[in-house]
């Protein structure tokens, strides 16, 4: 029979075991993906026996909420440590907009990256695995409830519409920082010294010396129909799991091809992964532009880009919502995949330059910073809802908040 002190040392012991094993399968998670984050990987990162891994975690997802739920504690840990020293400081945070800028650069510093990669993945799963969802609803929701206390606290009359929207946007800056290569001091650059965004972004996104060589199109209607099968399979193996479900064995079962049907149209994964890259961004440009066809530009208000705005979004996140979560995947693997980032720049570019184009329609007041605002908002509000769920109450509030937030920003005016 073990001695109290005897006790104490086995349970200290295990705790520190499992604490050691929840930061190895964070790094995991934040390195390789979570499709790609196994007990042998985490155990050969914590340096200890597959066994122990096994012990604590039976099952891969056991795992995998054990870290999310702690990962996320942390987080809002975090975020509340931003407030109390507002409180104690009061010249650190002087109002609202202050305090999201800060969270925002805070999730982008060297000490928090792999914490932010890793909670960017955990979301993205929650859109496909129940079994995360409470995750997601538990960190939204907390942080919900942090910002608007913080917001009280600063005796700003800001209501709950602005706290989500704030923080949907944030969720999308954060993404699109990654993806342009933007650190913390950028952050502070573009949002509180006004350096100009677009100039920022063409040079970032003008340089393709990562693009790969894509097999061109000139080889007839049977071969464009091959990699038409080939395309449709990869973005299929996207949505059900990620990035890492894509292979050329994987993607010739799931199209009915010959095993080297795949490696004879893309001869790498990468060349192949770009070309699904292209394709994903391509469809959902086509479907935005379907919506928008036919809109008199001239006469646009802020009412009708509402509408179109809302239309648009209620469509991806329910009857695309499996293409979103492929687009989602294809948001984080760009930066473990240098050939990848050249379109994924591109594209973000190209989104960049159209809201600009429609904010400046129905509003003076609006500046090239807001359109980066709003794709950003786009971004992360999509994440959110497909990670909570797609919940109906969020879906109700979706055209208000729109209208919401695109009224601020024809006027310049807008929160962040």
């Amino acid at each position: 029979m073990l001695k109290d002190n005897d006790n104490k040392e086995t349970v200290s012991r295990s705790a520190k075991m499992r604490q050691k094993l929840r930061e190895a399968v964070i790094e995991d998670i934040a390195e390789f993906g979570i499709s790609r984050t196994t007990h042998r990987s985490v155990a050969k990162r914590a340096n200890v026996s597959l066994a122990s891994t096994t012990y604590y975690y039976e099952t891969k997802i056991d795992m995998i909420k054990d870290a999310s739920f702690v990962l996320a504690k942390t987080h809002l840990e975090n975020i509340n440590s931003l407030s109390r020293r507002r409180r104690n400081d009061p010249a650190f945070v002087t109002n609202f907009r202050d305090f999201c800028v800060r969270s925002i650069a805070a999730s982008l510093s060297q000490n928090l990256r792999v914490q932010t990669v890793a909670w960017q993945e955990i979301m993205i799963a929650a859109a496909r695995d129940e079994s995360l969802r409470s995750v997601a609803v538990q960190w939204f929701d907390g942080l919900e409830k942090i910002w608007l206390e913080v917001a009280e606290g600063l005796s700003e009359d800001v209501d709950e519409a602005s706290i989500r929207s704030a923080l949907d946007c944030a969720a999308g800056q954060i993404f699109l920082a990654q993806q342009f290569g933007f650190s913390s001091e950028d952050v502070f650059k573009l949002l509180d010294y006004g350096q100009d965004i677009v100039d920022r972004i063409d040079k970032i996104g003008s340089n393709n010396s990562n693009l790969l060589d894509i097999p061109d199109k000139k080889s007839g209607k049977k071969a464009q129909a091959t990699r038409a099968k080939i395309i449709d399979a990869a973005i299929s193996l996207i949505e059900e799991g990620g990035v890492a479900n894509v292979t050329h064995r994987a993607i010739a079962a799931k199209a009915g091809l010959a095993p080297t049907a795949p490696v004879y149209y893309y001869k790498t994964l990468g060349s192949l992964l770009q070309a699904t890259q292209v394709q994903i961004f391509a469809r959902a440009k086509e479907r935005y532009r379907s919506v928008m066809a036919g809109i008199d530009y001239d006469a646009l208000n802020v009412d009708q880009l509402a509408d179109l705005t809302s239309a648009v979004f209620m469509r991806e996140v329910t009857e695309f919502k499996g293409v979103n979560m492929a687009e989602f995947s294809v948001y984080m693997d760009f930066q473990r995949n240098p050939a990848l980032e050249p379109v994924m720049r591109d594209v973000s570019l190209d989104q960049h330059r159209a809201w600009d184009r429609l904010l400046k329609k129905i509003g003076d007041g609006s500046r090239s910073l807001d359109a980066y605002l709003i794709y950003g908002l786009f971004i992360g509000k999509k994440l959110r809802i497909l990670a909570t769920g797609v919940r109906t109450s969020d879906l109700g509030r979706v055209r208000h908040e729109f209208c919401q937030d695109l009224e601020a920003m024809s006027r310049g005016k807008y929160l962040i």
